[in-house]
């Protein structure tokens, strides 16, 4: 047995005996207008954890009842009244302090006391079709077609160093181009600069590693003059990705 049903078992229990043992001691009271006739009452014991909520019509029928809990959880009954101050909607409420096994309920009156509707939601309806027993609005038949979506494709950047130098390309790509980063490459090395994503005519692929990527001859005293060529060469990596490649001369 899960602890939420041992709960439950247990409330139940408490209910049953410390709930009736005790006589309540704090009552609240609602009228028929100016008359001392009850409409409502919800009494709680000395400690003002167990009770009950009751409505009556004006012969004093009980037309209502259910528990009050303020321990372990919570189980309260709201009522609202029409102008005579006869009872309109009991509206109730209960779940446990640990667990998932709440319950509402919405109980309506007539002004002479009649129930003329009564409606409930509980987390075992909720989990099925139909959880309401009030009707629910059908949904439209014909849904709006979604908007349409950019696809995103990704260009890989791949250096091939050509030159005779060992060469430090900064600024390589790296999923984003605020973050700068380094690439090294001994002569006829090659690696994957980063890569950004773009729209699927790759149109942004072909300018931008010129743009942003800055050659370092590496290992030498002399200044090269280095440069990026290309793309020399594309090819498909996957559905959306594309590999280009620049050289370094």
């Amino acid at each position: 047995m899960t602890m939420a049903r041992l709960l439950c078992v247990w409330i139940l229990w408490m209910l049953a005996t410390v709930g009736q043992a005790q006589p309540f001691s704090q009552c609240k009271y609602t009228y028929f207008g100016k008359t001392k006739l009850v409409s409502t009452s919800i009494c709680l014991d000395k400690d003002g954890r167990w009770g009950e909520a009751r409505a009556f019509d004006r012969q004093g029928k009980q037309i209502y009842h259910n528990d009050e809990r303020r321990i372990a959880g919570h189980a309260n009954t709201h009522f609202s009244f029409y102008p005579s101050g006869a009872v309109h909607k009991a509206e109730y409420s209960s779940a446990p302090d640990a667990g998932i096994q709440w319950y509402r309920s919405v109980t309506t009156f007539s002004e002479t006391g009649e129930q003329i509707h009564f409606s409930k939601q509980s987390h075992d309806e909720m989990r099925g079709p139909g959880y309401f027993l009030e009707q629910l609005p059908e949904p439209p038949k014909h849904q709006p077609p979604p908007s349409a979506c950019v696809e995103v494709h990704l260009a890989e950047v791949w250096l091939v160093n050509k030159s005779r130098f060992a060469v430090k390309a900064t600024g390589a790509y790296t999923g984003s181009l605020a973050d700068p980063a380094s690439l090294t490459l001994a002569p006829g090395d090659s690696g994957r600069g980063g890569a950004f994503t773009t729209s699927p005519n790759y149109e942004m692929a072909a300018g931008w590693p010129q743009s942003r990527i800055k050659l370092e001859a590496v290992g030498t005293r002399r200044r090269a003059r280095l440069r990026l060529v290309g793309p020399y060469r594309t090819e498909g990596h996957g559905p959306r990705a594309r590999r280009f490649w620049y050289a370094i001369q």
